[in-house]
Order: structure tokens, then sequence, then C-alpha cells
């Protein structure tokens, strides 16, 4: 953890926490009810599982962090969980 002293109040970081308010919380649970109005509740709750492998996605494409052979595989796996699950 960082100490209590590197912490400020910046335009960055109440921009950062608005976002993630506004689009993390508000957008992602609209969506989310949204869905289940379309779609199966199992259907549904596979996103959980999507949610990290996007991540990953995101911040490889976007911030250009590393992408280890490990996160590769562990999402290949998921997704081979989640086909599964879908199917029926």
């Amino acid at each position: 953890f960082e100490p209590v002293q590197a912490f400020q109040i910046t335009p960055q970081s109440i921009g950062a926490h608005l976002y993630l308010a506004i689009f993390g919380t508000v957008v992602g649970f609209w969506g989310y009810y949204w869905l289940l109005k379309k779609m199966s509740a199992i259907a549904v709750s596979q996103i959980t599982f999507i949610t990290p492998i996007m991540a990953i996605f995101w911040g490889y494409i976007i911030l250009t962090e590393d992408l280890s052979a490990r996160a590769i595989i562990g999402s290949l796996l998921i997704l081979f969980g989640v086909i599964l699950v879908l199917k029926e």
C-alpha cells in the first residue's frame, strides 16, 4: 500500500471516481437488469466470469500491460467453462 501522505485529491482522481460511479455501477447494473429481461439468469450470471477477461484484454490494448501465457490460458479455460454452462 501507499503511505497515507501520498493520497491526493486531483481532478484526475475525481474524474476516475465519477467514471467508476457512473459507468462501472449505474450503467453496469442497468445493463445487467436489462439482460435479465432478455436472457435467463444462468446466462446473465456468466457475465461475472467474462468481466476479468475483458479487463485483461482492455489493459493489454489500452494500457499496453503485459499479457502472460498464464493469463491467456486462464482466460481460455474460463471461456471454455462459460461455453459449457451456456450449452446446457
